[in-house]
């Protein structure tokens, strides 16, 4: 897919960038080019909208998961991937398309699963100490 958005990022955002790339530079620069190239490109268990207007993709490009649904790519390496990254982000809003030619988007977080399961877990956990005695 050709780039045809802006991609902005919010400080946040910039900081968790750069501490992923301090912990492996391949990772992140992966992580950055999905998000120059992928972010409008959806599939089910690898991204999707979150609380209007927030969206969230993994880290991971439509060429590596056609791979993946396929059976052909085999997961050799447990250590840092940028699928084990995800990308929060929401459209740009009025005020921002002044730059924005053809519209984009505003990375918002960058999050490792692992972060994102733990909040999970945490939110669970709280709403069943309130409903369960």
């Amino acid at each position: 897919m050709g780039v045809d958005y802006e991609v902005q990022w919010h400080d946040g955002a910039v900081h968790a960038l750069r501490q992923l790339q301090e912990r492996s530079n391949a990772v992140a620069l992966a992580v950055f080019a999905v998000a120059r190239t992928e972010l409008p490109i959806h599939f089910p268990l690898d991204g999707g909208a979150g609380t209007p207007p927030l969206l969230w993709r993994r880290g991971i490009t439509e060429e590596e998961r056609r791979s993946l649904s396929s059976g052909r790519a085999m997961v050799v390496d447990a250590g840092e991937r940028a699928c084990n990254y995800l990308l929060v982000y929401r459209p740009l809003q009025h005020k921002e398309l002044e730059d924005a030619d053809g519209g984009g988007y505003m990375v918002l977080d960058l999050l490792r699963d692992g972060e994102v399961v733990a909040a999970y877990i945490e939110i669970i956990s709280a709403a069943s100490r309130t409903l369960i005695p």
